[in-house]
């Protein structure tokens, strides 16, 4: 296969791929958000929410890793609810060991009564209803208040539960979203670099065949870049040494010490002249007369 065919198809693989991991990643955020802004801390979106099945209880209907979706309910909505539709709600008891109630489940509705604010759930696959203690579990019922919606039981994908809870964990978030964003810039900067070799190689001077491949460029590219970045150095290095010898030398000049000379145009001082003396003698003699 041609060399330039390849680069294609990898280059269509390499988009898609990035583009699956955006998508998963813009899902991945808009459920958090949408799970902080839930009162009940169950992401939805215009009503509509995502469960993923975690146990075998609700066999053969749901398995487990299947993504179930749940439509919130209201009030009003809530006692409409009957007999045989699949409901998700927190529970009053620990459920998960953890030692932490308000466990969400989806379970069927065994038993209710007409008015009842009380319903007793059984998950398909287990032998008892919920309201009849296990080894596993303890016995409870559901209040109309911890009920969050409703499930059909045709509303699954099969798998993909499993990949959104991979997706909400550490790993995942790291994985799909933080790994995703680093391969796009790199891919990016990948194009970016191509698109400049691309536009030397148009620059040739017209008629003359390219003697060199991309690689070689690339290359040359890359030298002539650090060849700069050492002239620079280079240059940075000629100015640091200069003000350095200039600094050395004005600390020279000032801590010589300077010698102390008379001025050349000054004389000696001499005797005042015998004229001047004489002329004060006169002029004393006048002043008696």
């Amino acid at each position: 296969m041609d060399k330039a065919k390849v680069k294609k198809i990898l280059g269509i693989v390499a988009n898609v791929l990035i583009w699956v991991f955006v998508v998963m990643s813009l899902l991945t955020t808009v459920l958090v958000f949408a799970a902080q802004g839930s009162e009940d801390g169950v992401p939805a979106i215009f009503g509509k929410s995502l469960i993923t099945i975690e146990t075998k209880s609700m066999e053969d209907t749901y398995k487990v890793g299947d993504l179930v979706f749940m439509k919130k309910l209201s009030d009003e909505d809530k006692l409409n609810l009957k007999v045989g539709d699949i409901i998700t709600f927190r529970t009053s008891v620990d459920i998960n060991g953890d030692g932490k109630i308000g466990d969400i489940n989806t379970h069927r509705i065994h038993e209710h009564e007409e008015g009842s604010t009380i319903f007793v759930t059984k998950g398909d696959n287990n032998p008892n209803p919920d309201n009849i203690a296990t080894s596993n579990t303890p016995a409870y019922t559901v209040h109309t208040s911890d009920i969050i919606g409703i499930c059909k039981e045709n509303g699954r994908i099969a798998g993909l539960g499993a990949v959104l809870g991979f997706l909400r964990s550490s790993l995942g978030f790291f994985l799909c979203i933080v790994l995703p964003l680093i391969l796009f810039f790199l891919y990016e900067l990948y194009n970016f670099i191509m698109v400049v070799v691309k536009e030397r190689a148009k620059k040739a001077p017209a008629g003359v065949a390219p003697t060199v491949d991309e690689e070689e460029i690339k290359r040359r590219a890359i030298e002539e870049y650090l060849a700069a970045q050492r002239a620079k150095e280079a240059e940075e290095e000629i100015k640091r040494r200069a003000v350095e010898e200039y600094l050395a030398s004005q600390k020279a000049e000032s801590s010589a010490p300077k010698e102390e000379t008379a001025p050349a145009d000054e004389e000696p001082a001499t005797p005042a002249s015998d004229e001047s003396s004489e002329g004060n003698t006169t002029e004393e003699t006048t002043d008696e007369n």
